[in-house]
């Protein structure tokens, strides 16, 4: 298959440019420092391990949005 290498940089680009920092921004800000920080500050081992779970969450929902972003440029099958 003859894929478009410039194109899809620049699709892959611009959603890691956009999308990638609101979702960071609103999982340090939003989630750990005003939910989980807060409801777990006693226990350092359940806020590192929510913080995990989430960030973990985050980079897989990241990565399926990239590929239906791709999609709908159609530069994925």
């Amino acid at each position: 298959a003859n894929i478009p290498v410039f194109k899809t940089s620049l699709a892959v680009g611009a959603f890691l440019a956009v999308s990638t920092n609101i979702r960071y921004q609103l999982i340090s800000g939003v989630v750990e420092e005003r939910g989980i920080a807060k409801l777990l500050a006693h226990n350092k081992v359940a806020d590192h391990l929510a913080s995990f779970v989430v960030r973990s969450c985050n980079t897989y929902i990241g990565s399926v949005h990239m590929i239906d972003f791709l999609k709908l440029l159609r530069l994925q099958q």
